[in-house]
């Protein structure tokens, strides 16, 4: 009885490996492809322990390797038979999508590179600090979305694609509204690293929108901060498409890049088809899925949508609904009616998506209407007319918000848009939201994106998630600037007309942003924006002035993104408000109708027609109304009423004025701190631009970029930074432009599709607009030099160059630069140095160490001082042939001025200077020997005739005719009167016939009967007295 189970359970197993294979034991798979794409199906048992009789299938010749099925179908290789997606579910045939992000899809791989590491530059001056590069930077999957976060490194997304016929793939993707600094480049390379891509279409992907018919198809939108679709296409067999995003300074507060779909056609086959992700719906045979809108909602694979209950709401694209929160205060939002017989009250109305609940408890209930009052004020230039709509003004009036009135005579208005009261939305301005976070929703739809409330204009406080808020203002008639002389050319310094905006927001974090625009698209199907300026997170209260130097139609924007919005996470109490706008010099429209209102009218200079602008550089003397010049070094100011000579603009230091801009023509004076001058001569280079390169980044894999900055330094011209890019090899200009007397320019090296290499010119800024001062100082107006940049040492301050700095200001402000950028460039005397040549400070090789202060360093002997009279040490040749050289050497920190020669030839003498003076001194000595001679000569003559006089008296004898020969002619009679009274002294006449008749003799002896030779005492006494006074 026991054998016979056993001999059943020896049995059993025989009986089990008896059964039938079937198709449902297999999968099939196709074998590589073979030399002209042919391929055989064979059959691959699902579990390697199967056991089953008849074998495996025997292998059948598969379809080409080039075959594939058509959208909205897939390959069942078990038939070898293309089949309909079912509802729910989509295929791209011979393609595959990738939408929805959990994770880094397979085949992708992401790296972050320091670029640092790659800069060529001189070592001596790289930094040695390691940049390191932030995990949630770069490409990233966040909250089911493929982004690029703004990163210190250059950060890389590869996918390989292995293609079995010519492709192509296509990407969906959003760069942010502001993309200055921020660059873009795919890269498409197949087994034999050959770029084959239109690459320069792709360097930056803020260009305009393409309008080439060949392209229509492949692209839809454009433009910064929109979404865009760009296609490359694929050859055949293996493929490494790269999107490199590289950035530099000028990235600061750019947000986030979305990658929102990547298509890959020309891949063998689609073997399923992929299910539609949640929040949208397909019908059966779909290509792609489409999303619900809001108020519905869908899981993954759904065939439709379901409709969310009236308790409560979803957004577009929703997965599941939500319970409609109770209402706030914060949920509505004042709106000013129309005025009505002078009349107008305030009513309330909801935040659109209208999703809070009224009925819930403690909920706050909309406000009652408020009570009627008088309308308020119009805007200048405006005046509420019988509808009770503030409108501008007719042609030839002003206003100040109460009634326009007729401008005075010898005035004229000056017309522009000022808005400065919100009670409704002024004309010619309109708003609107648009979603940032994905570009398959439904057009974003909230109302009014800015509401008007009284002081200001604010963004509406809408629940909707991932939007931006713009306010755009046409200004269709273009500009006219009446105080504008018809041959001048409008500049940044004098231009046609201005846009000022007084603006603060209020945000939770860094993440928001305020942009200020311009649209220069030509017409409004074509749109290409110019960043004005851009600004994130909180910002106190703040004026942004813009110049306009083109008379044509524009359009401005001004777009709030709020915090958070790029991950469809935002923080809905962010907010803007715009407290004023003013436009000026608005012009006329094609038919002749005037376009704004004035809000003035101000005197003007009576022409032949009427008013007429003051020439250049004068300003309207406002009580004779006749045009007088503006003092020197000033020009007037082209953008004021030119009225008064407050209206004229006063140069910085060193600088002169052509009536229409400060500036210098090369001749330079500088004054010193000791009541000194210095003098400068940089006349040669009048006109003449400088093109500057910065370092070189390249990146191991990816783009590669570098800076231009160009700059004017002496005389009038400007220079111009165009953004430039190559397109099947004809070379294109953008619109995008800009032109002052410094700019900036990146350049990225691009292959094109031939091989050819050129270089594309991206993203131009603005680093000044005019020359502000030429000093000896390291400031002005805020700007620092430091000692750093200029490669002073501690111990080199005794014996540091004659530097001389220009300063150039003038640019828009930004969030990071809140005065702007501005240029330094300092001009180092190098006597030795001929050649003139402008380079970067070791210490900021890309021209710049914070962004902000650019610098450039000018060394040569051009930049040296004029040699003064004391500045020369004269030293004198030998004397040759009568002729000598006398040369004249300069101090160290000066050259020699244009028309004086460093040495000069004069005649001279064999006779040595010294021996010439050794003459004359000795020549002068003689002379004063002789003149002594005589004089001793003639005095001894003198007083021995005296003696003998005086001898003969003594003797008593009386000589005839001792009168006549007593004094010699030029003897003074005062000294005869004083010899005749010395001698008579004493003696008196016996009668004064007597003493009259006497000679000389007798009257000496006072006509008495004395004895020859006898003297008395007496007159040895007075002998010895004359004696001693003629001695005398």
């Amino acid at each position: 009885m026991m054998l016979l189970p056993l001999v059943f359970l020896s049995v059993l197993p025989a009986l089990v490996v008896a059964r039938e294979c079937d198709a449902g034991d297999f999968i099939y798979e196709y074998t590589s492809c073979g030399e002209h794409g042919e391929r055989w199906r064979v059959a691959v048992p699902k579990s390697a322990s199967l056991e089953c009789t008849g074998g495996v299938p025997a292998p059948q010749k598969g379809l080409n390797c080039s075959f594939s099925c058509g959208a909205g179908s897939y390959l069942d290789i078990a038939t070898q038979t293309c089949r309909e997606c079912t509802a729910g579910s989509y295929s791209l045939g011979g393609g595959i999508r990738f939408d929805e992000f959990t994770r880094l899809p397979a085949g992708f791989t992401v790296e972050n590179i320091d670029a640092t590491k790659d800069i060529l530059m001189d070592t001596s001056a790289q930094d040695s600090r390691v940049v390191v590069c932030p995990s949630e930077s770069g490409w990233i999957v966040r909250n089911t979305e493929l982004l690029y976060i703004p990163s210190p490194c250059l950060s890389k997304l590869s996918f390989t694609a292995n293609l079995v016929r010519p492709g192509y793939i296509e990407y969906s993707y959003r760069m942010p509204t502001n993309t200055r600094g921020v660059s873009l480049s795919a890269v498409v390379k197949n087994e034999q690293c050959q770029s084959y891509r239109d690459e320069v279409r792709n360097l930056l992907s803020g260009l305009a929108t393409e309008t080439s018919s060949s392209r229509k198809d492949e692209q839809s939108g454009g433009g910064n901060g929109e979404w865009q679709k760009k296609r490359l296409e694929l050859r055949t067999g293996p493929n490494v498409i790269s999107w490199s995003v590289s950035t530099s300074r000028d990235s600061a507060g750019a947000g986030a890049i979305v990658m929102a779909r990547i298509d890959v056609v020309g891949i063998a086959f689609t073997r399923s088809c992929t299910p539609c992700p949640a929040g949208t719906y397909s019908d059966r045979g779909a290509a792609e899925c489409k999303p619900c809108g809001a108020g519905f909602f869908s899981t993954k694979g759904s065939s439709e949508c379901g409709q969310c209950p009236l308790s409560q709401y979803s957004g577009p694209k929703s997965e599941r609904c939500f319970d409609r929160p109770a209402c706030k205060q914060t949920d509505f939002y004042p709106v000013t009616e129309p005025c009505v017989n002078g009349k107008t009250k305030r009513t309330y109305k909801k935040v659109l998506p209208a999703v809070c609940n009224e009925n819930a408890p403690g909920a706050a209930k909309q406000p009652a209407d408020e009570p009627e009052h008088a309308c308020p004020a119009c805007n200048p230039g405006m005046a509420v007319n019988a509808a009770g709509v503030c409108e501008f003004c007719q042609k030839g009036q002003w206003s100040d918000g109460n009634g326009c009135k007729k401008c005075a005579d010898n005035s004229q208005p000056i017309y522009g848009y000022q808005f400065m009261q919100w009670n409704s939305l002024p004309p010619h301005v309109d708003t609107r939201c648009e979603f940032v976070a994905d570009d398959g929703l439904a057009a974003c739809d909230i109302g009014q994106a800015w509401i008007p409330n009284g002081d200001a204009i604010v963004s509406a406080p809408s629940l909707q998630r991932g939007i931006a808020f713009e306010m755009t203002l046409g200004i269709e008639q273009g500009f006219h600037n009446p105080q504008l002389p018809t041959d001048m050319v409008a500049s940044q310094q004098n231009p046609i007309g201005t846009i000022t905006v007084v603006f603060d927001t209020r945000c939770a974090d860094e993440s928001c942003s305020f942009y200020f625009i311009e649209d220069i698209g030509t017409d409004p199907a074509t749109s290409f924006y110019r960043f004005l300026g851009s600004f994130n997170g909180t910002q106190p209260k703040r004026v942004l002035t813009h110049a306009i130097t083109r008379k044509n139609p524009t359009r401005f924007m001004f777009v709030f993104v709020r915090s958070g919005a790029s991950s469809l996470d935002d923080n809905i109490y962010d907010q803007a408000r715009i407290f004023s706008i003013n436009v000026t010099n608005v012009g006329k429209d094609r038919t002749g109708k005037q376009g704004g209102g004035a809000a003035q009218c101000t005197p003007c200079a009576l022409g032949a027609g009427g008013c007429s602008a003051c020439d250049n550089g004068h300003y309207l003397d406002e009580t004779s109304r006749k045009c007088t010049a503006c003092p020197p070094r000033s020009y007037s100011n082209i953008s004021s009423s030119r009225v008064g000579e407050s209206s004229c603009v006063m140069c910085g230091p060193g600088l002169d004025s052509d009536d229409t801009q400060c500036l210098t023509r090369g001749n330079i004076s500088i004054a010193l701190s000791n009541n000194g001058t210095r003098e400068y001569d940089l006349s040669s280079l009048a006109n003449k631009t400088f093109l500057m390169q910065g370092m070189r980044v390249f990146a191991r894999e990816g783009t590669s970029y570098f800076h231009h900055l160009n700059i004017s330094l002496v005389g009038s011209q400007k220079v111009t930074c165009n953004e430039v890019y190559y397109e099947k090899l004809d070379k294109m200009s953008l619109p995008e432009s800009v032109e002052g007397a410094a700019c900036r320019i990146t350049a990225v090296p691009a292959q094109l599709s031939n091989g050819t290499q050129k270089l594309a010119f991206v993203t131009p800024v603005m680093i000044a607009s005019k020359i502000s001062a030429i000093t000896d100082a390291r400031e002005f107006d805020g700007w620092k030099i430091t000692e750093s940049s200029l490669g002073y040492g501690p111990a080199d301050k005794g014996d540091r160059p004659l530097d001389l700095h220009v300063f150039f200001t003038g640019a828009p402000s930004s969030s990071r630069c809140l005065k702007g950028t501005a240029l330094a460039v300092t001009l180092r005397c190098d006597p030795n140095e001929k050649k003139v040549e402008m380079k970067f400070p070791p210490s900021c090789p890309d021209g710049t160490c914070d962004g902000c202060l650019f610098q450039a360093i000018l060394e040569s002997s051009i930049a040296c001082p004029l040699c003064g009279k004391s500045d020369y040490k004269i030293i004198k040749g030998e004397c040759i042939d009568s002729k000598q050289t006398i040369h004249s050497i300069p101090q160290k920190h000066c050259v020699v001025a244009g028309a004086e020669a460093s040495e000069h030839i004069v005649h001279c003498s064999v006779i040595s200077e010294n021996l010439r003076m050794l003459l004359i001194m000795g020549a002068l000595t003689l002379i004063t020997l002789l003149i002594v001679l005589c004089v001793v000569f003639r005095r001894n003559q003198r007083l021995e005739y005296k003696y003998m006089k005086l001898a003969e008296s003594k003797g008593g004898y009386e000589l005839a005719g001792a009168e006549s020969c007593a004094l010699e002619e030029d003897e003074d009679d005062d000294e005869e009167f004083q010899d005749r009274v010395i001698f008579s002294k004493g003696r008196s006449s016996s009668s004064g016939q007597s003493a009259q008749k006497g000679g000389f003799f007798s009257r000496l002896a006072g006509g008495g009967s004395a004895q020859p030779g006898a003297s008395s005492s007496s007159d040895r006494a007075h002998f010895a007295n004359a004696i001693e006074d003629d001695e005398d």
